[in-house]
């Protein structure tokens, strides 16, 4: 047997829960600042096990293992792990009594009260004050990295565990890195190197007055004017609290840097900690040059060392703290519960919602980014297109992908490139991270004659994307209400898709950076969309992608800059969407006879703009391949 075989490394990890007393561990492929795509480091799911998915949560016992996935990552996790001990769960599976982890810890809590109700564990009863309290002699030791959860997710299974665990028949240790004991050849994390982005240029500020709240948002080009905000909206919460930040998405925003050169592409590794007198950034050893440090101190910004970050946090002056329980790790929260002993103030995120507002650099940055990608994408197909699909591995398509990115202005992946094939059909997903911006999108293409039930999806698909094209909506629309105009395709064609329609894409990364989630179900209600944020939209059926992004403007203004004969169809109070990807839809996967007549020609209008681009690029080539292939005649 393989000494890096899933068994041999599963026996490694159940000998330190064994050293060290724990029953049950848990692990995940999240990093400490609870990233949607961490780098490879923290790839700790597939060193374990093998399987290759990003959202999964391994548990394990001495006795078993069980692995939890959503639906979308169901087939690739079972034949991942279909000669292994691990049993997959998908959740919200009906079949399954156990699909999600709240079950199992409902189901281990039930169990552990049987015990304790059929006298096999042991308690001790006491009169405290005139309270009975009944503790339990055995306890089961639930461990694991805290750093790697978010404090909802444990929040969420003490919860499910209430009882047993005020009894203490549970305790939890969310301090233990057991992966990173046997993980011997794991390397090192690469911190990268620190700078500031560029300020927006004095002449061009008044462009910010194009935003909807020109008070709030003129000062926000400057490290101190967005400080300011953020501590305006702690006035609101609890003017004595701290703000703990680990979201590297609302650290970059917040303080002007970016990153190169490391693990996090053009995201800096970092924490911060923010007061009504203070603002700490903590940043690793040499990431930074002497002009950054000068910058930073200039805004007031204290500087100090990524890892003594934790160690601070035990001895802050605050009475109390601000966390958003999806944003802030279990090991970070309860290091101020416990061990600071600081009151927490639980709420949303007082940043993501001002950070997903983009600037006109920034939205200038996120068009040329998307206009960048969609010229990959268009090379990629006809690539594609013009070989032999038995030759398309994942493997060269991401050697493709990177020969036609951009070398002079390309960063690092917004996300992992993806690769499905469905019959004749072909799937690509990719981002990229750009100098001025960030792009995600996927497109598929019929390398021969594709099946229906693709072709199916596809034409409902389209129809969402060309109903929200430059649709107009009113202020104030939420992204609950938005996900349900979008899916009305999918509705009125009998089928649905699991999780968001999309999310907010930022500045710096394209990866859910939110706060927008654009889910009909979702239960707070919704987020509103506000004027200059930016999206992905992302339906999916089986193992089919369709993804473009778009960015909601005040109509009037949409109105000036690009459609002047509309203006007067536009009343003001209004936002439109607008499409930045620019990647053709595949005709051969589209049923026509679905399609309305004004469908069609937009449909049209859409393909024919992106034939416009490579003739104003002056690649006859490409040109005429597009028209050959995407161009839509009308009879």
């Amino acid at each position: 047997m393989s000494l890096t075989s899933t068994e041999m490394r599963l026996k490694a990890l159940r000998k330190k829960m064994a050293e060290s007393n724990i029953d049950l561990y848990m692990v995940t492929n999240e990093d400490h600042h609870l990233n949607y795509f961490p780098p490879e480091y923290f790839h700790q799911l597939k060193y374990l096990t093998g399987c290759p998915v990003k959202d999964g949560v391994l548990l394990v016992t001495q006795e078993n293992a069980h692995f939890w996935t959503v639906d979308s990552f169901g087939a690739a996790a079972r034949e991942a792990l279909k000669d292994t001990e691990i049993v997959v769960h998908i959740k919200d599976n009906p079949d399954d009594e156990i699909s999600n982890l709240t079950d199992f810890f409902r189901a281990f809590s039930a169990a552990t009260m049987q015990e304790i109700l059929n006298g096999d564990i042991s308690t001790s009863i006491d009169w405290e004050e005139g309270e009975l309290d009944v503790k339990a002699e055995k306890k089961t030791l639930i461990g694991f990295d805290g750093r790697c959860f978010s404090f909802a997710f444990l929040d969420g299974i003490i919860r499910e565990m209430e009882t047993p665990y005020q009894m203490g028949a549970v305790n939890i240790s969310p301090t233990i890195d057991l992966v990173g004991e046997i993980w011997k050849d794991r390397g090192e994390l690469r911190p990268g190197n620190v700078y500031l982005y560029p300020e927006l240029p004095d002449e061009d500020k008044s462009m910010i007055r194009h935003s909807d709240r020109l008070e709030e948002r003129e000062n926000l080009n400057s490290i101190a004017g967005r400080l300011s905000l953020i501590r305006k909206k702690m006035m609101g919460v609890a003017p004595e609290a701290g703000l703990p930040v680990i979201d590297l998405d609302d650290i970059s925003w917040i303080f002007g840097i970016g990153g190169e050169g490391g693990d996090y592409g053009r995201l800096p590794l970092a924490y911060a900690y923010i007061t009504m007198n203070e603002a700490r950034l903590y940043l690793p050893q040499g990431s930074f040059s002497g002009k950054t440090r000068s910058k930073l101190e200039e805004a007031e910004v204290e500087i100090c060392d990524y890892g003594q970050f934790y160690q601070s946090m035990e001895n802050i002056r605050e009475e109390r703290v601000i966390i958003d329980p999806e944003a802030c790790n279990a090991s970070l929260a309860l290091n101020f519960l416990f061990e600071s002993e600081v009151g927490v103030i639980s709420g949303a995120n007082l940043i993501s919602g001002e950070r997903a507002v983009l600037s006109p650099e920034q939205m200038g940055g996120a068009r040329k980014a998307a206009l960048l990608d969609s010229i990959v994408m268009c090379q990629l197909m006809k690539w594609m297109d013009e070989g032999s699909g038995k030759e398309i591995s994942l493997e060269k398509v991401k050697e493709k992908i990177n020969q036609f990115r951009d070398p002079e202005t390309f960063v690092s992946e917004s996300r992992p490139v993806e690769l499905e094939k469905y019959g004749n059909s072909v799937m690509v997903r990719f981002g990229s991270n750009y100098v001025n911006g960030t792009s995600t999108l996927a497109r598929t293409i019929a390398l021969g004659k594709p099946d229906p039930g693709v072709v199916y999806f596809n034409t409902v698909a389209v129809k969402a994307f060309m109903n929200v094209d430059a649709s107009i909506f009113p202020k104030g629309i939420l992204d609950s209400q938005f996900d349900c105009i979008f899916r009305k395709s999918f509705w009125n064609a009998m089928f649905d898709y699991e999780g968001p329609s999309g999310w907010n894409i930022g500045s710096r990364t394209a990866a859910a950076s939110g706060p927008l989630w654009l889910d009909w179900s979702n239960p707070d209600g919704g987020t509103e969309i506000k004027c200059n944020m930016a999206v992905a939209l992302c339906p999916h059926w089986g193992d089919i992608t369709l993804e473009s992004c778009y960015i909601f403007r005040s109509a009037n203004k949409i109105a000036e800059s690009v459609a002047p004969d509309r203006s007067k169809y536009i009343p003001k109070g209004m936002i439109i969407s607008e499409a930045t990807t620019l990647a053709p839809f595949d005709p051969r996967l589209i049923d026509f006879k679905m399609l309305s007549y004004r469908e069609v020609m937009e449909l049209k209008d859409y393909n024919d703009s992106i034939i416009d681009i490579f003739s104003q690029l002056e690649d006859e080539d490409m040109v005429k391949w597009l028209k050959k292939r995407f161009e839509i005649r009308i009879r």
